[in-house]
């Protein structure tokens, strides 16, 4: 079993553009028997077909480590515009998708920044992708996830 971490992340863009990059799955563990991953198509065509948009068919471990960040395209559980923002809330599997989050500044241009909860570090992490750069700042850790979940 993955140690799961939790990030939020807000993407200065209103919902209606960041869904070109979402893709709807089913999954049973969530409430309607659905939730959404990262369009792995969208990110990384040169990848990944388009009937492959999930990323299983061409899924290898090195490669989604390397340009993902993480083992698995992570499922987004909590998603939600507020004032023309994004805000996506997820776990993922022992890291944060930063890779992934820096491939989709880079197609878009949109500044997001990636709250980044890992209930076993001694800190968290903010990771801010402005203007082709990406910038991280760490801040004191929870040390539980309990908190996790009530935040989204």
């Amino acid at each position: 079993m993955p140690n799961w971490v939790y990030n939020e992340v807000e993407i200065a863009t209103p919902l209606s553009e960041v869904q070109a990059y979402l893709f709807e799955i089913d999954d049973l563990d969530c409430p309607g028997g659905r939730t959404h991953v990262f369009n792995l198509h969208q990110l990384f065509p040169e990848r990944f077909d388009p009937e492959d948009a999930w990323g299983l068919i061409a899924w290898d471990y090195d490669w989604m480590a390397d340009n993902v960040g993480t083992k698995w395209n992570p499922h987004i559980h909590s998603i939600a515009e507020l004032e023309g923002h994004t805000h996506l809330g997820f776990e993922s599997a022992w890291a944060a998708p930063n890779p992934l989050l820096a491939r989709m500044h880079e197609l878009t241009g949109w500044k997001m920044v990636n709250c980044h909860d890992d209930p076993d570090a001694e800190h968290d992490l903010v990771t801010t992708f402005e203007g082709g750069r990406c910038t991280e700042e760490q801040l004191p850790g929870t040390r539980t996830c309990s908190n996790c979940e009530a935040r989204w």
